[in-house]
């Protein structure tokens, strides 16, 4: 197991290279999610952290990668709408 060089996301068994493609698409997706409505009101509707993140989230992620032309299987999606899932839940809770 390891994390990802720039945002610390636990990973297990990739090569580098799919690691820092982890932390690039993370950030784009951290990102523009925090601008947009669409995610914030779905965020609001539901209660689940690994429901949303499945989903929601995770289809999010796959039309990002593929408009930005970054390889992203169905495992990286998974990795970044979770971490993505348990950051805005986690920032709820402490409000």
């Amino acid at each position: 197991m390891g994390t990802t060089p720039r945002n610390g996301i636990e990973v297990h068994h990739l090569m580098p290279s799919m690691m820092e493609a982890i932390d690039t698409l993370f950030e784009i997706c951290d990102a523009e999610f925090n601008s947009r409505k669409d995610v914030h009101e779905s965020f609001k509707k539901e209660t689940s952290s690994k429901k949303w993140s499945t989903q929601f989230l995770f289809w999010e992620v796959r039309k990002i990668a593929a408009r930005e032309d970054i390889i992203c299987s169905a495992h990286i999606a998974r990795i970044i709408s979770d971490e993505i899932s348990c950051i805005w839940h986690g920032q709820h809770e402490l409000q």
